[in-house]
């Protein structure tokens, strides 16, 4: 709670005392019923010892010394100054304000012949307060990213704490983000259009993998810290990618220490996974390593019907697919951070990718005549497919900010080595209901892959005056 509102909380409990004491007075004015002790009004002004300056909203309480019951209180107002309502008799006063030392005041000083007289004024003059000892060593303020954020070229759409995100994949990430679209085999696209540029840390990385849909799948939602969605690319991003571009900055703390989090998901169908990211920094160098394993079932069913008229034969089709996608993955990334400078940092960093997946789809065919009772063809149609990938990349990346954030110059040295390795068994059969035969199909479908790619970029960028415009300078060859 903030000073200021415990300023207001004192004042608006103080203000409930006050009106209940007030309210208990007996009726007849300050001469009261028989019996009862006339009122008298203590007023002062409460200033710091230090600086001179009124303290407002300063808490008065006048205690009785008989029986220590409250008989009176108040706040100062923005002049430091008071008055409080109080019975005649023996009174001590306890001054309270935030950050400062409680003042007691064992006596409340008045003169009983000028009370006699008429008099009934007490002034205390001017009460001076020390600032409390105890100071706090700094102010922390936290708050949360906002969820969008928006720039000169780009929109930012930060993860965090979502847990909608939790237990999925960069996949089903970039499925939750507005104007980006997944479908079910995994293809991505931006307003509509697939021509998307998928970037990892603004670069193009094994991790997204070539066709980019197996690759989101292994990427764990739990190492990635934000996404930027760049409609509007400038000329220092590849031409690739029409559409647009997909950034996915995975995380990377820099807190002093060691620090970290740990995940552990699942769900139906069957999905499992375990995530990790830690760093360790000290001084000029810090060190951090992400690593998640996945395994998911995607199961799924189709259904399709077509009839179509030709002549006085009606033909009737109906096809019922099943399939079910399992997947075993594992992600690490390792690297260091070397801090030569303030605002200059050299990082080195590992990344490691490798899946293996297994597909069965099964597909059957029936064709009618006329009607669904009369059946003249079954044919069933059976894939079996497995798919392994490796990626491995290195990469070393020097980044110097001038003045602010967008006044950087940024440099890059890659290498990636992917591997890919896909079979698939088919078979189909055909069945007659005349009884003719034909034989069954077996065929057998084998690729292998292999890509290794050397890149090198470095780019300076510099705002110009306003928020609209900025210059860019850079090289890229690969």
């Amino acid at each position: 709670m903030s000073i200021m509102h415990k300023r207001y909380l004192l004042f608006i409990l103080t203000f409930l005392v006050s009106s209940i004491i007030y309210g208990q007075r007996p009726r007849g004015g300050q001469g009261g019923q028989r019996g009862e002790r006339p009122q008298i009004t203590v007023k002062g002004v409460i200033i710091d010892q230090a600086t001179g300056n009124p303290l407002e909203f300063a808490t008065i309480s006048l205690i009785s010394k008989r029986d220590s019951s409250l008989v009176g209180g108040g706040l100062t107002g923005l002049d430091g100054a008071f008055e409080v309502m109080a019975q005649i008799g023996p009174l001590r006063a306890e001054i309270e304000y935030i950050s400062f030392e409680k003042l007691v005041i064992e006596n409340v000083p008045f003169d009983r012949d000028a009370i006699r007289a008429g008099n009934r004024n007490v002034d205390m003059g001017t009460i001076r307060m020390n600032a409390s000892a105890e100071l706090l060593e700094e102010v922390e303020i936290r708050a949360e990213k906002s969820e969008t954020q928006f720039s000169l070229d780009k929109r930012v759409f930060n993860v965090g704490k979502d847990l909608a995100n939790r237990g999925g994949t960069a996949e089903d990430i970039l499925d939750n983000v507005p104007s980006v679209t997944v479908d079910i085999d995994g293809a991505v696209s931006l307003r509509g259009s697939d021509g998307v540029r998928i970037l990892i840390d603004g670069r193009p990385s094994g991790l997204a993998g070539g066709d980019n849909a197996n690759g989101l799948r292994s990427i764990p939602a739990n190492m990635i810290e934000k996404v930027e969605v760049i409609t509007n690319p400038s000329a220092r991003y590849e031409a690739e990618g029409m559409a647009g571009i997909l950034n996915i900055v995975l995380k990377k703390q820099t807190g002093g220490g060691f620090n970290g989090s740990f995940d552990l998901n699942g769900g139906y169908p069957a999905t499992a996974g375990v995530g990790a990211n830690i760093n360790y920094r000290k001084n000029k160098v810090n060190w951090f390593a992400n690593y998640g394993l996945r395994y998911r079932e995607s199961p799924g069913q189709g259904y399709y019907n077509q009839s179509q008229q030709r002549g006085n034969d009606l033909y009737i089709q109906r096809q019922i697919s099943d399939r079910n996608r399992t997947g075993l993955s594992n992600s690490v990334r390792f690297g260091i951070d070397y801090f030569p400078r303030e605002k200059e940092t050299i990082t080195g960093s590992f990344r490691y990718r490798n899946s293996n997946e297994d597909n069965l789809s099964t597909l059957t065919y029936n064709d009618f005549l006329n009607n669904t009772d009369n059946r003249t063809t079954t044919t069933l149609r059976t894939d079996d497919e497995s798919e392994d990938e490796s990626n491995l990349e290195y990469s070393i990346n020097y980044n110097r900010e001038f003045s602010s954030r967008k006044h950087t110059l940024n440099a890059t040295l890659q290498y990636r080595d992917k591997k890919e390795d896909e079979l698939s068994d088919f078979f189909e059969e055909v069945t007659f209901t005349s009884g003719s035969d034909i034989p069954d199909v077996v065929q057998r479908s084998e690729n292998a892959e292999g890509e290794m790619n050397l890149l090198f970029q470095f780019y300076f960028t510099k705002p110009l005056k306003g928020e609209d415009h900025q210059f860019e300078l850079g090289l890229r060859t690969n």
